[in-house]
């Protein structure tokens, strides 16, 4: 007879993926809403909309409504502005232990909660894997496995942060311990992958690494928070900075390091990489 050990018993953690939707291309969201609803294990997906939402994006997600595995969809109209707020938001819409982020131009491995959920940690990493606008054509030279010796090697708190990556799986008691997503550092998509984890982690959050890529990151032109005004991201990270008390003669190199990475698309940075 089996006797069901921790391992085996946490892939029935409650689990919600919560998806805010900007400005989209309407083929961009479908797939992204279908990769999240079609997952191996059941989560609720959470979709956050706006009044700016434009109306084909509302018509895919109202063609989602009527399509498969429609019962594990809910669509919640935020009343606060800001990419923060809407994830915040989408996570007091459900009452799931573990939260998944997905952005509505990016898409999910099918298995990404299922492979997530068979760990106990905080924050769950699953690896990213970029693409071109046409999501077919892999950007070379970027990301890279993820690892626990990695992680290890890394010193501090910081460091460490930036080292994990999407898909993350967060446990929704070790968020609300830190106050959610912070509201007050701007619009930056900083504030979900960097900010978060950072504070999650000096508070003592336990991380795990799937080992493989669970995320597909859409580079393109279009709606994105890391196409937005450049010195609106770096004020943005300062303030990140700053909260987690990094000394103002480290800033500079770590606001250039990050900073490279807004105003222009993925593909246009990693070219400078060389």
């Amino acid at each position: 007879m089996r006797i069901p050990g921790l391992r085996w018993l946490r892939r029935y953690d409650s689990a919600a993926i919560v998806l805010p939707v900007l400005r989209q291309v309407p083929e961009y969201l479908e797939r992204s809403v279908r990769s999240a609803l079609d997952q191996t294990v059941k989560g609720e997906v959470i979709v956050v909309v706006s009044p700016h939402t434009p109306a084909p994006e509302r018509q895919v997600l109202e063609t989602a409504q009527r399509g498969p595995r429609s019962d594990r969809l809910r669509i919640v109209e935020r009343t606060r502005s800001g990419f923060a707020a809407a994830i915040n938001e989408g996570i007091a819409a459900t009452d799931a232990q573990r939260i998944g982020l997905l952005l509505s131009d990016d898409w999910l491995e099918r298995d990404a909660l299922e492979a997530s959920l068979a760990h106990a940690a905080d924050i769950v990493s699953g690896g990213k894997t970029h693409w071109r606008a046409d999501g077919r054509t892999r950007i070379p030279g970027i990301g890279g496995l993820r690892t626990a010796e990695g992680y290890r090697q890394r010193s501090t708190d910081h460091e460490r942060a930036v080292y994990l990556t999407h898909f993350f799986l967060f446990r929704r008691s070790t968020v609300e311990a830190v106050g959610g997503l912070d509201e007050t550092i701007g619009d930056l998509a900083g504030v979900d992958d960097l900010d978060l984890p950072w504070s999650m982690l000096e508070r003592g959050a336990t991380v795990a690494f799937v080992g493989r890529s669970l995320y597909h990151a859409r580079d393109h032109e279009g709606e994105r928070l890391t196409l937005r005004d450049q010195s609106h991201a770096v004020a943005c990270l300062e303030r990140i900075l700053v909260k987690h008390g990094v000394p103002e003669a480290e800033r500079p190199e770590m606001l250039e390091r990050h900073g490279r990475w807004y105003g222009r698309t993925i593909e246009a940075v990693s070219r400078t990489l060389d």
